[in-house]
């Protein structure tokens, strides 16, 4: 096994973020990507309405939700 020479003059921390720069990247690009507007929604929001219940909501309640799960309430 030949070990390429700039990996090994790497920083572990520059290897390890770039790895974890990579995979965000990956994961949003595969969200971007999807069509179904819940796989787009915050995670807060899909943590709290399973794909089901999303899809029963009005489509004004849609439109608002992120609005209506994320603001404050003061």
């Amino acid at each position: 096994m030949v070990l390429d020479p700039k990996f090994l003059e790497a920083d572990a921390n520059e290897v390890a973020e770039q790895a974890r720069i990579d995979r965000d990247a990956e994961i949003a690009s595969l969200i971007a990507a999807s069509r179904d507007p819940y796989d787009q929604l915050p995670l807060p929001i899909r943590l709290r309405y399973s794909k089901a219940e999303y899809a029963w909501l009005t489509d004004a309640h849609k439109a608002a939700i992120v609005q209506i799960e994320c603001d404050p309430e003061y």
